[in-house]
């Protein structure tokens, strides 16, 4: 059987629960642990040989590898297994239980679907349970709000057969599952028809939904890039208009100085006459003064003379 989800929900810790196998790498750093398609193998209760495929998820975040790489990766590896006719008991699909299944987790449902085509031995298996035992009610609503939201989420996958079982990350959780998998008869996928069928990869319908998906982020893309130039040519015509005010707040400015330098220079002129025309007014002052100083000076001598002229008369009568 296979295993699939998004990474982080858990699938190398599923793996490592039914395999005892403690060097399983888990992905919750920041590059994901499975960025190739692997293969399993442990003996069940009763004694069969069961093969486990982990695959990466359509979210790697590595740089450079791409949703395409991942479906290229997948779709060999179940080419390879179909021609050797080995068909799988089922697949696992885990989704952690608090997630909201928007954008990643939607891109991984949608490509999940696209390559099973029937869905009858799919298990969706939510994990994460044992994270919250305290709040239990809480998550039973999730689950039930992923289950049965009409035509979202995994509602469409549970209407077409799939079913819903819960994981609490032991071992006994993970045999559980996979024994009421193995029990399911084996069916091809539908990417698997497909390529029998002749399709190449890009034709089959999870080649079609992500090159349906890879030209709606190319159409945005584009769209971004279009609405970036509209809003800088709306930023330089701004600037313009900006440069424009200030061009002419400056020539207001400028002007205002000049006036403001010509009443200063006016005002400088009439001190200066000011100051000069004290300047001539203290020197008119004093010439007046001068004048008067003449003046009472020779009207003080006729005045002088005047009194001599009459005492030598009166004398000059008294005398007679």
């Amino acid at each position: 059987f296979r295993i699939i989800g998004p990474t982080g929900s858990g699938k190398s810790s599923f793996i490592a629960r039914l395999t005892g196998d403690k060097s399983i790498e888990i992905g919750h750093t920041v590059e994901p642990a499975a960025s190739e398609v692997r293969h399993y193998n442990y003996f069940d209760e009763s004694g069969r040989s069961v093969t486990l495929v982990d695959s990466p998820g359509f979210d790697d975040s590595r740089e450079g590898f791409t949703d395409a790489d991942v479906l290229g990766k997948i779709a060999a590896f179940l080419e390879i297994t179909f021609e050797q006719d080995k068909k799988l008991s089922g697949i696992i699909y885990l989704h952690w239980i608090t997630d909201t299944s928007g954008g990643v987790s939607r891109r991984n449902l949608v490509m999940f679907r696209k390559l099973c085509g029937a869905l009858e031995n799919v298990f969706v298996v939510t994990t994460g349970w044992d994270h919250w035992e305290e709040d239990r009610e809480t998550m039973e609503k999730r689950e039930n709000e992923l289950m049965r939201t009409p035509g979202k989420f995994f509602q469409p996958v549970i209407a077409a057969g799939g079913q819903f079982l819960r994981h609490d990350n032991t071992k006994g959780s993970a045999r559980r599952i996979v024994e009421r998998l193995l029990k399911n008869h084996p069916i091809p996928l539908q990417i698997q028809i497909e390529m029998r069928d002749g399709k190449t990869l890009e034709e089959t319908a999870a080649g079609s939904e992500l090159a349906a998906e890879l030209k709606k982020v190319v159409d945005e893309l584009r769209k971004e890039v279009k609405d970036l130039k509209e809003e800088m040519a709306v930023a330089i015509a701004e600037k313009d208009e900006a440069l424009k005010e200030l061009e002419a707040e400056r020539s207001k400015i400028k002007a205002e100085m000049e006036n403001i330098s010509n009443e200063q220079a006016t005002a400088n002129k009439k001190l200066q006459d000011l100051e000069r025309a004290q300047v001539v007014s203290r020197e008119e002052q004093a010439r007046i003064q001068s004048l008067l100083e003449i003046v009472r000076e020779e009207t003080d001598r006729k005045h002088r003379d005047l009194l001599r002229s009459m005492r030598h008369q009166v004398s000059v009568i008294f005398a007679l």
